[in-house]
């Protein structure tokens, strides 16, 4: 539904406010990591921007997901006008119900050779978040380079789900230009970044699974790129570019704005 001039006006205004003074930045200190995912209600996920990462049998993964997207949260309140709770949240697949997963409009998803195939009612909950508006960034890491446009072991691991067809990034897509240019590097800028495919010129339609073996987590966490770097820099601006584009869709290429906008933005 298209909103009315006056919506699509300060939604502008909004949005472009967020971008006014982007200068780089370095990440706050975020050495020590939560012992675990804050006990909160499903309101209170609601009410605020949270950043969310799937959990995994590894220790060592999960620790850098946490630290990573705090250090992408602190990013984002230096140069957006977002601001993300300082909480980072541990989603189970498994365990956690679905109203609690559907609060977070972006998810990231590390699949490494530690991850286990999900079950049927965890790859249902997964699908039902991308059927409902979330985006997920499957980052495959070490679990090596996806070969094709779902990759053989990936579809193991996370089952058939239903999805647009996939398609290298194209170099016009909108995430590629959205706030930052960049072509969305992370520890590395090598591999092919997948995308759902985009949908026709001018149309809503986004790509609700980004999948790519860049470890942008490793590189927001300081762990695989020195903190304060140009390399980091860079990945931050690929998080930036991934979390708005969750929250805004294709607002940079169509100029259609929704008031979805201005509640996730929390104006």
């Amino acid at each position: 539904m298209t909103p009315a001039k006056s919506m699509k006006r300060l939604a502008a205004g909004l949005l472009l406010s967020a971008f006014a003074a982007i200068t780089p930045a370095a990440a706050q200190d975020q050495s020590t990591p939560a012992p675990g995912a804050p006990s909160m209600d499903v309101a209170t996920y609601s009410a605020t921007l949270h950043l969310a990462y799937v959990q995994s049998p590894s220790a060592g993964t999960n620790d850098q997901s946490l630290r990573g997207l705090r250090n992408l949260g602190s990013i984002l309140q230096q140069r957006t006008s977002l601001r993300p709770a300082s909480d980072v949240i541990a989603l189970d697949l498994e365990n956690d119900s679905l109203d609690k997963i559907s609060c977070f409009p972006f998810i990231y998803y590390p699949v490494t050779s530690d991850t286990q195939p999900l079950s049927a009612q965890a790859r249902a909950k997964l699908q039902s978040y991308i059927d409902n508006g979330g985006m997920v960034l499957i980052d495959t890491q070490d679990y090596g380079a996806v070969t094709g446009p779902a990759g053989r072991d990936l579809s193991e691991t996370l089952g058939k789900l239903n999805l647009r067809p996939l398609v290298p990034l194209p170099q016009d897509h909108t995430l590629t230009r959205a706030f930052y240019l960049t072509t969305l590097p992370g520890t590395t800028n090598d591999g092919t970044v997948w995308v759902e495919q985009p949908g026709a010129p001018a149309s809503e339609t986004v790509s609700s699974v980004i999948i790519g073996n860049r470890n942008w987590a490793g590189a927001w966490a300081g762990m695989t790129t020195q903190d304060m770097s140009r390399d980091q820099d860079l990945a931050f601006r690929s998080g930036v570019n991934f979390v708005m584009y969750a929250l805004t869709g294709n607002y940079k290429s169509d100029q259609t704005f929704v008031p979805s906008i201005l509640e996730r933005l929390g104006k």
